[in-house]
């Protein structure tokens, strides 16, 4: 039976995914309780939970009221530190939850402007929780009865939620994202180049930078343009009216109901006046003297970080949105691949001799923990070596004389800048500046003698990133600028001064600061955006320079220097809520209260043999260790007969080293094949009981994977009901169903090292491997005897010549075999018909081990082998909505392919092969803003025995 259950099911899995991740068993968990909030968290991160907590009860004070909406009951947040990315995320579906990271973001980051970067990570979540809980209409008496399951906000598209949150986080702190210059930067470049995108073009994912940050971007800016034109409480109108509606996606009655305006016309106007003040803001530069730039790089995506390496020019990180990100290198004008990155935010520094290269890269701990950690390139070999062990630590910098390295690290949400000998990582280190009220550190850079160490530093109670210098020997830092504006990427030009990136007229430009008088110099003036500056040994200035299709690697070859501004042009001073914290207190997590049903999801249909009914009850704990359900359906026959029944109850457990999972199952069916006598099938009821356990032992990494599953089921089948028939003359002998054990082992492993990039068609680097191995054996108890295995590999050859063309060769095989009767087969042939709408709505792709260009179950046995090899290729990056109706065209892309394969009985050099070939198209789609798939348009041809012309029209599969 298919049904809307399957949708839901997938769900409420989804909302916690989080329980199927295994944890650090030595950590301990506790709760926060506030008056509006449970703040959960791990031991080691008190004070920044706390932080978190005290925050949190800000944001409600705020905008609850703002927002016009007071949640029911306690938002539950969950404060986690064990990976080194910052962000963040939120729910209302089932219980309103809050996930909050403790890493902060990299100086350069799209998220660096800020006053206090934990405050603006909570009040974006939390605008998310009182946006979406915002329900009306007959959505709370449903979810009186199913759980809180209708929630129609959720329904809003990508850039309305993202980008309400962002618009909220900027204006009620001193920060956030609509007010930094990097937002408008990316706006701005986008207007004078011609990108900007239109309504139904943020619908989706776009291929085109900024891809995923679109949403976030064109939503908060347009809430900027709206809620100037109309008032912050169109916002709110439009949530309440939304929320309270069943049917979704009514987005422009809705708008026009509040201001007489549809979303598209005023989308329309919002275009125009990005691409006005964009205009303006080039006549301005430009009258006062635009810096040429002189493109190096010229692929979309982020080149930058330029480094001088000694004796060979100049290394650059990249990553261009069709690779894998690496370093590279420019020496006499070309640029060579030196090794791939993935997992490394890009920066680094080489050793005086050019010989070797230290940068930062993510790196798995205990399986659990994904933190940077410092390795070392070592250009003679090719080869890397780790330098520290699950420091958190990134933007290392080399000293000069080749005797110090230096380094930011993260401790919980603050930082230090620890000072080692690098030919003696593993000694005793020295810390330059200690983890300070939560202060961030970026980009810390030696001076020419190697005696003292420039860097950007934010700190909290000023709210600013500033320019500070340290002493390697001995001595306090020393503050070097003083203003609002972001001071970055700082480094010596000489002994006595430095370049640095800074946005302190409103756009990213090179200053020079002279370190005895602290006089700054600007010695550009772009339009769109310069950062990351470099002398090299002739002189040249070296940028990293802002484009529609992303960041580039440049020179600016005439440098004019002017006066720096005097004085930034600084935000508000806001005051924020005084939280009394008098009433907090902190327990023990306690999962218990938190496990009752949270959803109940019906299911009922009609299927070709008769009629069912049913449903689903599930729960899980606020942070995700447990997770439960409870199933039930009961099935009859075309007239109501031949009536039965399936209850099922499934636990998992994520407070061990592996996921472990425990199922159990009783159920009574009406066998309709398993009972062969007087010439005809006989149907009989069969009854089981299944009791199943399995664990799952990952192998985590950052360049691949591995998975180990081990399962043991206990299943007693029985029977009632026989029919007491009576063979017919020259009948065969009717074998009579027992009662028996059919217990059965499992073990399957899954290797993967497969890469798949941003504008990629296909997964396109790497390979994987599979294999599942299931016994039923005496041994284990059981009265039968089978064995079944399955395995595949699937490898990907990109093209070394054309970007995005890939060869994909994929082989799978299986063999089953009982002593115990009757032995299972597999089948090949075409796809089976698919009602492509349907298939569609409830999400239902097409799959299975299919050899295209025959019929359906052309051939079967115990055995097959299956072999196909497609070649891959872009036809169209259509980045395509329709204003705000819920269909959006990502990706054309298309596919040659050959077949060949069979299944069979006995020995495989025995059988002929079937061969096909053929040829796809393929939409990659998105319906209903987030219900995304592939539809796919083939034909293929049998040249084997029984081939046949196969055309057919197929949503999902694997690409």
């Amino acid at each position: 039976m298919r049904s809307l259950s399957v949708v839901l099911v997938a769900m409420v899995m989804s909302w916690c995914t989080h329980a199927w991740a295994i944890d650090d068993p030595e950590l301990e968990y506790f709760t926060i309780t506030t008056p509006h909030f449970y703040v959960h968290y791990h031991s080691g991160i008190e004070d920044l939970a706390w932080r978190v907590a005290v925050i949190s009860e800000e944001a409600h004070q705020i905008f609850a009221p703002l927002l016009e909406w007071e949640p029911a009951r306690r938002t539950h947040v969950n404060v986690l530190d064990k990976l080194d990315i910052a962000n963040g995320s939120a729910t209302v579906y089932a219980r309103n939850t809050m996930n909050i990271y403790g890493m902060p973001p990299e100086s350069d980051s799209v998220l660096g402007f800020y006053d206090d970067w934990l405050r603006v990570l909570v009040y974006h979540e939390y605008v998310h929780i009182l946006h979406l809980d915002t329900i009306g209409g007959a959505s709370p008496y449903i979810n009186f009865v199913i759980g809180k399951q209708s929630n129609p906000n959720q329904t809003a598209p990508r850039w309305f939620i993202e980008g309400f949150a962002t618009y909220h986080e900027s204006k009620r702190t001193r920060g956030g994202r609509v007010s930094g210059s990097t937002w408008k930067m990316w706006a701005r470049t986008a207007a004078l180049e011609g990108t900007l995108l239109d309504l139904g073009g943020v619908a989706g994912s776009p291929t085109q930078w900024p891809g995923g940050n679109s949403a976030y971007l064109y939503g908060s800016l347009f809430f900027d343009y709206v809620f100037d034109r109309h008032g912050e409480d169109f916002g709110n109108q439009f949530n309440r009216i939304y929320g309270s509606r069943l049917i979704p996606w009514s987005l422009n009655q809705t708008s026009e109901e509040i201001s007489g305006e549809t979303l598209e016309s005023m989308w329309n106007q919002f275009t125009a006046v990005t691409q006005a003040r964009a205009q303006a803001t080039r006549q301005r530069v430009r009258a006062e003297g635009e810096s040429e730039i002189r493109s190096i790089t010229r692929r979309a995506g982020s080149h930058g970080f330029a480094r001088l390496r000694p004796g060979h020019s100049i290394s650059f990180y990249h990553f261009d949105l069709e690779s894998s990100p690496a370093y590279s290198q420019l020496a006499e004008g070309k640029i060579t691949e030196l090794f791939e990155i993935p997992g490394g935010p890009g920066t680094g520094d080489w050793t005086p001799d050019g010989k070797n290269f230290v940068f930062s890269q993510s790196n798995v701990i205990k399986n659990t923990y994904s933190y940077q950690d410092l390795f070392m390139w070592r250009s003679a070999t090719r080869t890397t070596h780790r330098l520290t062990h699950g420091e958190r630590a990134r933007d290392p910098a080399v000293s000069p004389d080749g005797r110090w390295l230096v380094y930011a690290r993260n401790k919980n949400g603050t930082m230090e800048l620890v000072l080692r000998e690098l030919n003696r990582v593993s000694r005793a280190e020295r810390v330059l500046v200690s983890d300070a009220d939560w202060q961030q550190i970026a980009g810390p850079r030696f001076s020419p003698d190697s005696k003292s160490v420039v860097f950007s530093r934010w700190m909290l109670d000023s709210g600013q990133r500033d320019l500070w210098i340290v002493p390697v020997d001995a001595g306090a830092p020393r503050q070097l600028t003083d203003d609002f504006a972001l001071d970055l990427d700082p480094v010596y030009e000489s002994p006595s001064s430095i370049l640095f990136s800074s946005d302190r007229t409103g756009i990213f430009n090179i200053y020079r600061l002279n370190l005895e008088s602290l006089e700054v110099e600007k010695l550009t003036n772009v339009v769109n955006g310069v950062m990351q500056p470099l002398r090299d040994e002739s002189g040249q200035l070296w940028v990293t320079h802002y484009t529609s299709e992303g960041y580039d690697l440049g020179v600016i070859d005439e440098v004019r220097s002017a006066p720096g501004p005097s004085v930034y042009d600084e935000l508000p001073v806001i005051k924020y809520p005084d939280i009394d914290t008098s009433g907090f207190t902190t327990t023990d997590y306690n999962p218990l209260p938190e496990l009752l049903p949270l959803v109940f999801i019906p299911e009922f249909g009609l299927i070709t043999t008769g009629s069912a009914f049913g449903g689903v009850l599930a729960g899980y704990d606020p942070v995700g260790h447990h997770t439960w359900s409870l199933s039930g359906a009961l099935t009859t026959g075309r007239e109501l007969t031949d009536q039965g029944y399936n209850f099922a109850a499934q636990y998992s457990y994520s407070r061990l080293p592996v996921d472990f999972a425990v199922q159990a199952r009783h159920r009574l069916y009406p066998n309709q094949r398993g009972f062969f006598a007087a010439s005809d099938f006989q149907t009989f009821l069969e009854e089981d009981y299944v009791l199943r356990g399995q664990i799952g032992i990952p192998f985590r990494g950052i360049f691949d994977n591995l998975r180990l599953g081990l399962s043991l089921q206990a299943q007693y089948v029985t029977f009632d009901g026989l029919p007491d028939v009576e063979p017919d003359p020259g009948d065969i002998q009717p074998s009579i169903p027992e009662s028996q054990w059919q217990n059965q082992a499992g073990l399957s492993v899954n290797y993967t090292n497969v890469e798949r990039y941003p504008r990629s068609v296909s997964s396109e680097k790497g390979f994987s491997l599979g294999l599942n191995l299931s016994l039923q054996n005496p041994f284990i108890g059981s009265d039968v005897q089978s064995m079944t295995v399955s395995y595949n590999a699937n490898a990907y050859l990109p093209n070394p010549w054309i970007p995005r063309h890939v060869l994909a060769l994929n082989y799978a095989g299986g063999h089953v075999s009982s002593a115990s009767g009757r032995t299972g087969q597999y089948t090949l042939g075409g796809a089976l018909p698919q009602d492509v709408l349907t298939s569609v709505i409830f999400q239902e792709p097409a799959g299975g081990r299919v050899l295209r260009g025959y019929p359906p179950a052309h051939v079967r046995g115990p055995n097959f082998q299956l072999l196909t090899a497609s070649y891959r290729f872009p036809i169209l990056d259509m980045d395509e909505g329709f204003g705000t109706l819920p269909v959006y065209f990502r990706q054309f892309k298309g596919s040659v392919f050959a077949d060949t394969g069979t299944a069979y009985q006995g020995f495989l050099a025995d059988q002929d092969l079937f061969s096909s070939v053929g040829a796809e198209v393929i939409l990659n789609t998105t319906f209903a803003y987030y219900l995304a798939g592939n539809l796919r348009l083939g034909y293929a041809y049998g040249l084997s025995d029984g081939g046949i012309h196969d055309l057919y029209l197929l949503f999902g599969g694997g690409f």
